[in-house]
């Protein structure tokens, strides 16, 4: 019995939950790196939350060139260096924010999208 009163808690949204996060909210807690917000969470949630956009790009180009491994970088969209670190994917987001603050409205998947498109593109 006392397992149904968890039904609730369960169906419920998770506050923060990558479906709510906005491009104002990532910018709140991945640009201040000495912040509380920065040693509480930020700092495990700004570089996971970025590669898993970085992967998720990668496993729909993928999925674009019809599961195809060496067809798929001709549809990649962010084409990240092997040298590139979590650090410099989080700069140029807070960086592409801060340039476009009118693209803090959007939501967080599309500015780490489009500003790490900007900064490491794919070159034809």
């Amino acid at each position: 019995m006392k397992a149904l009163g968890l039904i609730p808690l369960l169906a419920a949204p998770l506050p923060g939950s990558a479906q709510v996060l906005t491009g104002e909210r990532l910018y709140q807690i991945c640009r201040e790196r000495t912040s509380a917000e920065w040693r509480e969470a930020g700092h495990w949630i700004c570089p996971s939350y970025i590669r898993g956009i970085i992967d998720g790009a990668r496993l729909q180009a993928l999925r674009s060139a019809g599961g195809s491994i060496p067809d798929h970088v001709k549809t990649l969209m962010i084409c990240d260096p092997p040298t590139a670190t979590g650090d410099e994917a989080i700069t140029f987001v807070v960086r592409y924010l801060e340039a476009l603050p009118e693209a803090r409205s959007l939501p967080a998947a599309v500015v780490v999208f489009r500003g790490l498109g900007e900064a490491w593109p794919c070159k034809p």
